[in-house]
């Protein structure tokens, strides 16, 4: 049997008094002396002499390491001039994290002193090998609440890292040189507006949004500035977005290959997405693209860019009729799109009485004129508050053409401007309608208004065509106006209607289609090729040709449609007005024609009260045409209780005299 017997290398026992301590002494003597017969008994028996056990755990080391700046985007950045340094700061701590033993360090690393490189010394505890692999860091990213400088990065967001191997002599560690390397990216963000390049400040406390594809990060300056400085992890993708005065901007990067240790300076061109009028505060400019939605609460002038393509989406705008804010509800710089979101109502109301609801452009010099066009599946009801249109130009503002290819338009003017057109004793360009549900209506002043679609008041108010070739149209006339044509003693050009369903009712005093009244209001030629026409003269006004009192209009020439027209008073249903107004030629080649006279006038001719019209002709190629005289008139096609007319011919037969039949119906 082996045997093995313990020996403490001291030969004492801790607590042994000297008296046992002796009889030990003599009891190993015994022992030793008899020792040959012991071994003799069992040979086998070993005696071992066994250390004291040491106690194990983490030890506490000394660190030094020599700290260097490894290039551009390392370590602690700051700013100096406009370029970007790498340094370190006297007394800035590093952890240590063993990467070999898969556990961090108790304690910190501390620079011993500031530059581009430094000694990094302390105390860690734990456990450490010779050989171990040790990756030291400074600071922990905060990357959410920045303020874009590049002061707080460094101080609160800057994530540095150093791998080094240790060497350890007792408690001493020492490594190789660490050359730390920033774990984020640095970008100069400068905000710019996509659509002019002009600066997107951020106000102080308003935040911008930076999104790295999975994080949102919130940078908040302190002072209004459209250069931010930010901190980022390594990403492909960087999103901006921010609302400023009631502007949303956005701005998407797909592929941006922002690396770890390396600074960026990038000029960004961001989109509005959303501009809400209930929180602008001060002037705005709307560009291509903007979605306008919200109620001005303030009175500011909204303006639309030169080329923009904007959508209404929920506008309201009720502007105050005060001479501090000279302006429209809405104005068009230049070449404007408004769309009409779907499903959505929009109101915009003039400002100062002068001006209209929406001012259309008008170009200044020499070159193609301005076009406002309107479109889209909403509704807009545009008003001014005094001498504006509700759509075009102001009192002494003329405007440019205005198109409306669809939505829902309701266009209101005010005194003696029209509700699309011109304002009063202002001109505006061609207006053209293609589409869409249009209301208009004309203002009516003390004495005069302005046509639904068209022309304003007074002599210096012109309107160029009037062209509509599709939708749902109903215009009526302010006093002494057309529902579509010229204002009381005012001009416009050509009229025509090649479809759509239109209904035209003038004022008291002017036509459904053609002039307002007074002398002075002229109409050039009025042409009707298809749709379906329904034209109602004021008093003393024809429905379709010259209003009362000296008013003029062109040729009258009806090719396809229905046309029903009826005089108003003493004006012809197709035809001039009452007292020496006129028309040119008559001529009927298409379609299906009925129209009535009123008292005194005929039905396709002439007023009374020395009115007069040119030649009347009705071709063979026409569906039908019935003509009815008013009461106490002399025909119902030419003459009509005096006054004069042209020659009369009816599918190839000369009527010298007229058709004195009532109701007169043509049918080939």
């Amino acid at each position: 049997m082996r045997k093995t017997i313990k020996v403490y290398g001291n030969g004492n026992k801790e607590g042994m008094t000297m008296k046992r301590y002796l009889n030990y002494i003599r009891f190993f003597s015994v022992m030793l002396i008899t020792g040959v017969a012991i071994a003799a008994c069992s040979s086998s028996d070993d005696i071992v002499k066994e250390e004291p056990q040491q106690p194990t755990g983490p030890k506490t080391y000394t660190m030094t390491v020599q700290a260097s700046k490894g290039g551009e985007g390392t370590r602690a950045l700051t700013p100096d001039g406009s370029t970007l340094n790498a340094t370190w700061a006297a007394g800035e701590a590093v952890t240590v994290y063993n990467v070999t033993k898969g556990a961090d360090l108790e304690g910190t690393l501390v620079a011993q002193s500031s530059g581009v490189s430094t000694t990094l010394k302390g105390n860690l505890t734990g456990t450490i090998e010779d050989g171990d692999k040790l990756q030291l860091k400074f600071c922990s990213p905060d990357y959410e609440n920045q303020n874009g400088t590049l002061e707080y990065i460094a101080s609160h967001c800057d994530y540095a890292e150093a791998n080094v191997t240790a060497t350890v002599s007792g408690t001493s560690v020492t490594t190789g040189n660490a050359n730390f390397v920033n774990q984020q990216a640095i970008v100069k963000f400068t905000l710019k507006q996509k659509a002019d390049g002009s600066n997107v400040n951020i106000p102080a406390s308003t935040a911008l949004t930076v999104n790295d594809g999975t994080n949102d990060y919130t940078i908040t300056p302190t002072s209004a500035t459209n250069v931010l400085f930010v901190a980022i992890p390594p990403t492909g993708t960087v999103n901006l977005s921010t609302t400023v005065g009631g502007i949303s901007y956005s701005y998407n990067k797909t592929g941006a290959n922002l690396v770890a240790g390396s600074y960026y300076d990038i000029s960004v061109k961001m989109n509005r997405d959303l501009v809400n009028l209930t929180n602008v505060t001060e002037n705005t400019t709307l560009f291509d693209g903007d979605v306008v939605t919200g109620t001005l609460g303030v009175n500011k002038k909204i303006s639309i860019a030169d080329g923009a393509a904007v959508t209404l989406n929920g506008v309201t705008i009720n502007g105050t009729n005060d001479g501090s804010y000279r302006w429209a509800g809405l104005t068009c710089l230049g070449d404007a799109t408004i769309n009409l979101a779907d499903g959505t109502t929009n109101t915009v109301k003039g400002f100062y009485h002068s001006y209209p609801g929406i001012q259309a452009a008008k170009r200044a010099g020499e070159g193609k004129e301005y076009t406002l066009t309107i479109q889209g599946t909403g509704t807009l009801d545009a008003s001014s508050n005094g001498y504006g249109a509700g759509i075009g130009g102001g009192s002494s503002i003329s405007c440019g053409n205005i198109t409306i290819n669809s939505g829902t338009v309701i266009a209101t003017g005010a005194d003696a401007a029209a509700g699309i057109g011109a304002g009063r004793s202002t001109s505006c360009g061609n207006i053209t309608i293609s589409g869409g549900t249009v209301t208009a209506t004309g203002g009516n002043g003390n004495y005069v208004g302005a046509a639904g679609i068209g022309g304003g008041t007074y002599g210096s108010s012109t309107c160029g065509v009037i062209s509509i070739s599709g939708g749902t149209i109903t215009a009526t006339g302010g006093y002494n106006a057309p529902g579509i044509g010229c204002g009381s003693g005012s001009t416009c050009e050509a009229i025509t209607i090649s479809g759509g369903k239109v209904t035209a009712k003038g004022g008291s005093g002017g036509t459904g289609i053609g002039n307002g009244a007074g002398s002075g209001s002229n109409c050039g030629d009025i042409e009707i090729s298809g749709g379906t026409v329904t034209a109602t003269g004021g008093y003393d006004s024809a429905g379709i040709g010259s209003g009362v009192n000296r008013t003029i209009c062109g040729d009258i020439k009806i090719s396809g449609g229905s046309v029903t027209a009826q005089g108003g008073g003493y004006g012809a249903g197709i035809g001039s007005g009452y007292n020496n107004s006129s028309c040119g030629a008559i001529e009927i080649s298409g379609g299906t024609v009925e129209a009535t006279g009123g008292s005194y006038a005929s039905g396709i001719g002439m007023g009374t009260s020395e009115s007069s019209c040119g030649t009347i002709t009705i071709q063979n190629t026409v569906t039908r045409v019935t003509a009815t005289k008013g009461s106490n008139a002399t025909n119902s096609i030419g003459k009509a209780y005096n006054g004069t007319c042209g020659t009369v011919t009816i599918g190839g037969t000369v009527y010298p005299d007229g058709i004195s039949t009532s109701p007169y119906t043509y049918q080939p």
